[in-house]
């Protein structure tokens, strides 16, 4: 078991960080479905290079829609509460 623990600091995102921090992972998202992408179209015959893109496409739309239909705020907070 864990022993006792106390939080020494805690410290909140502003509205314009928050929005830099958006678009950063949507632009670390877009760049990695490309790489996987590109090395999808070397690696494997066409038919399934294509198959293998669309279920890239697929499983990051269910995850998107997981964490939308959730509702809630997606934070860090969550999984500390818990220990």
């Amino acid at each position: 078991m864990l022993g006792k623990f106390n939080v020494l600091n805690q410290e909140t995102v502003g509205p314009q960080v928050g929005k830099d921090l958006q678009k950063k992972g949507l632009w670390a998202i877009v760049a990695s479905i490309l790489a996987m992408g590109l090395y999808i179209a070397f690696r494997f015959d066409f038919k399934f290079g294509v198959a293998a893109i669309v279920c890239l496409i697929h499983d990051v739309a269910v995850s998107l829609a997981f964490l939308i239909l959730k509702g809630g705020e997606f934070s860090l907070e969550h999984s500390r509460r818990s220990l």
